[in-house]
């Protein structure tokens, strides 16, 4: 049986019960039976409507589409004039990335419609017309995926507050979205751009960068890995990315390469002091340092950024596409190289499992296990390195060189063993190997040269 048919068969009693008592008792048994099951009572007659249900919908009336979130307050005792900001309350759900690109959008959006997140949902306003006014306005002021990103989060934030958009005006928004591409003509540097790029990097910078160059993981995921996820003493180095690092909220295994592990051991032997001193310098700024952080490059994703672009600049790499002004090696385009020269020799499922995007994750691709992933992984290790790298002819050249030292070897061993035969013994020897392959010769010699020897003198 439902709540309200329960609450019906109650009433029902109550007021059978209620023809027994006198008028002043009926009275004061009502005003019970109400506050106790929180009804709400109109006319001396009792309604099956619950008080919040009544003051909810009068809430809505009064304020629009904010009542849901005055409601909420409400609920845990806070006056009405006490509610928080509406955009906080928004915001307060995502992660530190997405709060910050949201709270980007929904500023500009307040400031170009020159009104207040407190009030915006007092004022009867006609929200279908301002997010169009909004989506015109940036449309071409911004990219195509950032428009996406900034509609998409508008269109949450009226949601969450009750509001409703007309299918005309969704299908408009989309509308103006007719480009789907990225405007920026970003790419992919030379092993040899940064090489330079990086000669103006420092100890702590080189071994930022070549670990993002190196694991392919996204700068947010770099600066919240600590001490502990990661594994030095394996082959391929292994550091275990948790679900709250990532993008998508699903954890994953990724490895960086021989020459990135060098320089992340020496940036581990210097970490604590940089930390001391920093946080020492840093006791009346406003980001303070901690000197217990425990993740391994204690930096804001900005710093990195910022950071990244200034090595650019340096290198005389700093050029900025014209229509967004975005760089055309932004620090993002490390990923895409690491996605490029890997794909060269690994399996497309491995690399995206790598990669951590998000088709990759499921189950069928997790029974992956770290010794197949690592396994993968070394094969393309040297196509990762910078500074220690070696292009395919290099390699080809070294083998070949191994090789001939081997054929060496084995001549000058081979040159030994005849010298120490007398030349009546070495003429035995070379009327008995008349005729046999010359290799099967040598492999006999190897086993018994000395027994051999003696039957060729002893038949001589």
């Amino acid at each position: 049986m439902r709540p309200q048919q329960i609450l019906f068969y109650k009433t029902a009693k109550f007021y059978i019960f209620l023809a027994s008592t006198t008028r002043r008792e009926n009275i004061l048994l009502k005003r019970t039976f109400v506050n106790h099951h929180n009804l709400y009572c109109e006319n001396n007659t009792i309604c099956l409507t619950r008080k919040n249900d009544i003051k909810d919908k009068q809430q809505g009336e009064q304020n629009n589409a904010n009542s849901l979130y005055i409601i909420g307050q409400r609920n845990i005792g806070m006056q009405t004039s006490q509610v928080m900001n509406p955009l906080d309350v928004f915001l307060a759900r995502y992660s530190y990335n997405t709060r910050a690109t949201y709270k980007g959008a929904l500023k500009g959006y307040f400031e170009l419609l020159q009104t207040d997140p407190e009030t915006y949902f007092t004022d009867n306003r006609n929200y279908d017309a301002d997010i169009l006014h909004y989506a015109q306005f940036i449309k071409d002021k911004f990219a195509p995926k950032t428009y996406h990103v900034y509609i998409s989060c508008l269109r949450k934030f009226l949601s969450r507050n009750r509001v409703s958009l007309d299918s005309n005006t969704k299908e408009d928004l989309n509308f103006l979205q007719k480009i789907k591409e990225p405007l920026t003509r970003d790419r992919i540097p030379t092993k040899e751009e940064l090489r330079n790029i990086l000669s103006y990097a420092n100890l702590r910078d080189k071994a930022i960068y070549l670990t993002l160059l190196s694991s392919g993981i996204r700068v947010g995921e770099l600066t919240q890995i600590t001490i502990h996820d990661i594994f030095l003493d394996e082959k391929p180095v292994r550091i275990e990315l948790e679900a709250e690092y990532c993008k998508n909220k699903q954890s994953r295994t990724v490895f960086i390469s021989k020459e990135c592990k060098r320089y992340l051991e020496k940036w581990l032997t210097e970490r604590e002091n940089w930390l001391k001193n920093d946080a020492k310098r840093g006791m009346s700024l406003k980001y303070k340092k901690n000197v217990n952080d425990e993740r391994i490059f204690p930096l804001t994703t900005t710093a990195i950024r910022v950071k990244w672009n200034q090595f650019l600049d340096k290198a005389e790499l700093g050029k900025k596409d014209r229509k967004t002004g975005i760089r055309e090696i932004h620090v993002h385009c490390l990923r895409k190289y690491f996605r490029t020269r890997i794909a060269t020799v690994c399996r497309q499922d491995i690399v995206e499992h790598l990669l951590g995007h998000k088709g990759y994750l499921t189950s069928s691709y997790v029974r992956l296990t770290r010794d197949e992933l690592a396994k993968e992984y070394k094969k393309g290790e040297n196509e990762l390195t910078i500074f220690e790298s070696k292009d395919k002819s290099h390699t080809q050249l070294e083998e070949e060189i191994k090789r001939r030292d081997k054929v060496v070897e084995e001549l000058e061993q081979r040159t030994d063993f005849l010298k120490n035969l007398d030349k009546k013994d070495l003429a035995k020897l070379i009327s008995a190997l008349k005729g046999e392959p010359l290799e099967e010769v040598w492999k006999e010699l190897e086993k018994r040269p000395k027994k051999w020897v003696k039957n060729v003198v002893e038949e001589e």
